[in-house]
């Protein structure tokens, strides 16, 4: 498992991504809080790298813990008004004619700028059920799901049964189609007699 590498820049996803890939392999390890930090701190190259050097202090980087890093990264890397942009982007999404997968994964991504915003598990899953669809909307509003993951697996079954029902009324189309082109066949509307 390679640890991912932060070299800085103005890109908050890519600032955002990185917090969230180093903490998934660090937390992994099972490194204590402070040793995240200085692990952490290991893969931030080029401006990042230059930035922790001098940020924190050689005594601050023995003593540092996780939770206070990640408030100063995401205070130089994430600023307050791309946070804004983030926000307002998210209560906006709507799911379009994309897939359940894509929406959920664009409104997931999005959500990582918003901080408290939500408060709860289920206040996010009803952000995220206004977003969607009419039709998958109103469905999973109904079952009043009180977190994210289960409102997005209701509202995929229900993509997936609406498409494979669209499937059959396609395939029913078609074969009516055929049938009434088969009737037709093989007769004659009044034929002429000829008179003799």
């Amino acid at each position: 498992m390679r640890a991912p590498e932060f070299q800085g820049g103005s890109d908050p996803q890519a600032a955002v991504r990185w917090r969230e890939d180093i903490s998934s392999v660090l937390s992994f390890m099972g490194v204590d809080s402070v040793h995240k930090q200085r692990l952490a701190a290991y893969t931030l190259k080029g401006d990042a790298g230059m930035w922790y050097r001098s940020r924190f202090t050689e005594e601050e980087r023995l003593t540092t813990d996780w939770d206070y890093f990640v408030y100063c990264f995401e205070q130089q890397f994430v600023s307050s008004a791309a946070r804004a942009g983030k926000e307002r982007e998210l209560m906006s999404l709507e799911q379009g004619d994309v897939s359940i997968d894509v929406y959920e994964s664009r409104f997931t991504s999005l959500s990582h700028f918003t901080g408290n915003m939500f408060q709860t598990e289920e206040r996010k899953a009803r952000m995220f059920e206004s977003g969607l669809r009419s039709g998958i909307r109103r469905l999973v509003v109904a079952q009043r799901l009180p977190t994210l993951a289960l409102a997005a697996d209701s509202a995929r079954a229900l993509e997936i049964e609406y498409a494979t029902s669209q499937r059959g009324k396609e395939a029913a189309g078609k074969a009516t189609a055929v049938q009434s082109q088969q009737k037709g066949k093989g007769k004659r509307p009044f034929a002429a007699v000829a008179p003799q």
